[in-house]
């Protein structure tokens, strides 16, 4: 991806996801109903038509992944159908193939972009290429988590087959996004209750927010009624568990991401 693996998010995008996240955190209802409304929130900063979530089980190299569980948004039932029948074409698997095996050989959560997996764009003259124009899908994204006993969470985002390719910047919106609920990967799916990731409470959640909009203790001290020594410590709380050392690090963390979503070099 050349000079664009350097790119950053604008505060704008931080504060949108940031702001996603705290609403996640705090929703009432079942993990499901919490996924959904991520995904669909997702979909709004990103500008996808669609979405697709599944939990695979382990399969061996050259076997096609064996879903476990699936939820789903923005389609059609009509659009749904032609979906699962371009999905369940033989010819995906040649496709599937190289993004998860780097997940796998990896072993860390990775997301990339169509034209990241296919760079000679021979998706557009395979047999399975019409099923997806039927379905009306074009441009896509896949962001995979995988878990120790060798599931993986993998998340679909899709675009109408007219739309333009997805980019960098949504690509990142995606990846910080989807790494920063690990709980919501695991324990939603019944399969996979063993792995479980840690959220920020309430609180330190809307103090990270106010931090991000660019506050200073003293703000949000007032802003929140407390003691401004009860702020440091709450953002020293944040700073240890995002593993940065300054406000400075922390916006490059929501900028940049972990890396997951960049092709690695070489």
């Amino acid at each position: 991806m050349g000079k664009g693996n350097q790119i950053s998010l604008p505060e704008k995008d931080v504060r949108q996801l940031v702001s996603l996240l705290g609403k996640i955190a705090i929703l009432d209802g079942d993990l499901a109903a919490k996924k959904r409304h991520l995904m669909d929130g997702l979909c709004r900063l990103i500008d996808a038509d669609c979405w697709a979530w599944v939990l695979l089980l382990p399969t061996k190299p050259g076997e096609k992944p064996a879903p476990a569980g699936f939820m789903h948004g923005g389609f059609s039932e009509d659009r749904y159908c032609d979906f699962l029948e371009a999905v369940e074409h033989p010819d995906m698997a040649h496709f599937n193939e190289r993004f998860l095996g780097e997940v796998y050989s990896r072993q860390r959560h990775t997301t990339r972009l169509r034209q990241q997996l296919d760079p000679e764009n021979t998706f557009s003259t395979s047999a399975v290429y019409p099923l997806w124009q039927k379905a009306d899908i074009g441009p896509l994204m896949l962001s995979c988590y995988p878990f120790p006993d060798g599931c993986l969470s993998f998340v679909a985002m899709y675009r109408k087959a007219s739309d333009a390719l997805f980019a960098e910047r949504e690509a990142r919106i995606a990846h910080i996004l989807l790494s920063e609920v690990p709980w919501l990967h695991a324990e939603s799916w019944p399969q996979a209750k063993q792995i479980k990731g840690q959220m920020l409470s309430p609180r330190l959640r809307t103090t990270l927010n106010l931090l991000l909009e660019g506050l200073g203790r003293k703000q949000i001290a007032a802003h929140l009624e407390i003691a401004e020594n009860t702020v440091s410590g709450y953002i020293k709380e944040i700073y240890r568990f995002y593993q940065v050392q300054s406000h400075a690090q922390l916006m490059k963390y929501f900028r940049d991401g972990d890396g997951g979503d960049r092709l690695p070099i070489g």
